[in-house]
């Protein structure tokens, strides 16, 4: 085995709750004069376009899906394939942007930069940083891990170019932990039912820690990622029909008819990419047997990263804001609902939305469904611009 942590048996005590908050909330991961690479980037970009490029999937097989079906790929459709492409036809390749200094990073490219360098001997077990988990003295209090949310906040008069030297640091902001008897109180709210997510409540709880990676270049803030990971005691369990029939009842996206659409399926070699670009090795992601024998899981699990920037990059080449590719927005917000896998049909699709009545702030509505898995919501997320 890789590393020394084990995983507990049985819930933390009161004591070592206490302790665990008090490790994490006074913890920090702290990186200066890391240059922003290119070609980082441009590695990023040929593994998005190799999946929204690919035209496998034909209008017909979309549509009968259930699903609207596609109605545009992008604005420049004399570089980019259409879905419906036929498969014999030699295929034009998207011309990689120029990602050289000093241009900005286009949104969700600052996942690639600034991630944790862990010794294998300092993951888990299942093979992922625990820099900034909850765990005790070499002990894991959780069976699976989960990127819940996350939000990026954009510093638009201050934009993160190539060649910046950074200033980074990650906190801890908040820890909870939910369905654990603590002092004599059991905090159960939310728990023990399934959620149509594949999620299942019990006893054993679940610990939700958010983290905050703040990027500051030669000339102050640039940009501020908010990140929520759940840690759960309990292994993933499929959906029943009656639970993902009323999640879907709950699902205001199922009515929405998108501006753009678009059925991709990640491949397990774009998942693969992803995970070496984002110095990214938990298990789930890769090994099909850690996966479904381990954590219960039916096949290798999509990146939350691939998924973000999937819909990101779709968004930002078709909703025709900005000339370049760092676009106009000022923050994204967004919740994962459930998990998707390795070549599940899954579609792409955003809309324009009424300003914010608050900021007037002009708004998309962005998410992803998982067609393969019965047509849920796998992703949803807000796009705010300038």
């Amino acid at each position: 085995m890789f590393t020394n942590f084990v995983k507990s048996a049985r819930q933390p005590t009161k004591e070592i709750i206490n302790q665990i908050k008090t490790t994490l909330l006074n913890s920090k991961w702290h990186l200066e004069d890391e240059s922003l690479s290119s070609f980082k980037a441009k590695q990023l970009f040929v593994t998005i376009q190799s999946v929204l490029d690919r035209p496998q999937i034909t209008s017909e097989q979309h549509s009968g899906s259930g699903s609207t079906p596609p109605t545009s790929t992008t604005s420049e459709s004399s570089t980019i394939p259409s879905a419906t492409s036929n498969a014999t036809t030699p295929l034009p390749i998207t011309t990689i942007p120029n990602f050289n200094k000093p241009n900005p990073l286009p949104p969700g490219y600052s996942l690639l930069y600034c991630n944790p360098l862990s010794h294998e001997f300092e993951l888990s077990r299942d093979g992922y940083d625990n820099y900034h988990a909850p765990t005790f003295q070499l002990t894991d209090y959780f069976k699976r891990r989960m990127w819940l949310s996350g939000e990026f906040q954009f510093n638009v008069e201050n934009k993160l170019k190539f060649g910046d030297s950074i200033e980074f640091q990650e906190t801890v902001d908040r820890v909870r932990f939910l369905g654990f008897s603590v002092g004599g109180r059991n905090n159960k709210e939310g728990m023990g039912q399934e959620d149509g997510k594949g999620n299942k409540g019990d006893d054993d709880g679940m610990i939700i820690c958010n983290y905050r990676r703040q990027f500051n270049n030669q000339n102050g803030p640039s940009l501020t990622e908010l990140r929520s990971f759940g840690y759960l005691n309990s292994i993933y369990q499929t959906p029943s029909k009656a639970s993902l029939s009323s999640s879907q009842q709950k699902d205001k996206f199922t009515s929405l008819n998108p501006d753009h659409s678009k059925p991709i399926k990640p491949s397990k070699i774009s998942n693969l990419r992803m995970s070496m670009l984002t110095f990214n090795t938990h298990q789930i992601h890769y090994d099909l047997k850690y996966s479904t024998e381990v954590e219960n899981y039916p096949a290798v699990v999509l990146q939350a990263p691939l998924l973000i920037q999937l819909i990101l990059s779709f968004w930002n080449q078709n909703s025709g804001i900005g000339s370049d590719m760092s676009c106009g927005i000022e923050k994204f917000k967004y919740s994962i609902c459930s998990p998707c896998f390795v070549d599940d049909l899954l579609s792409l699709n955003f809309k324009r939305v009424d300003e914010d009545e608050g900021t007037g702030k002009k708004m998309f509505m962005v998410w992803i469904r998982n067609l393969t898995r019965g047509d849920v919501l796998s992703l949803h997320g807000t796009v705010y611009l300038a």
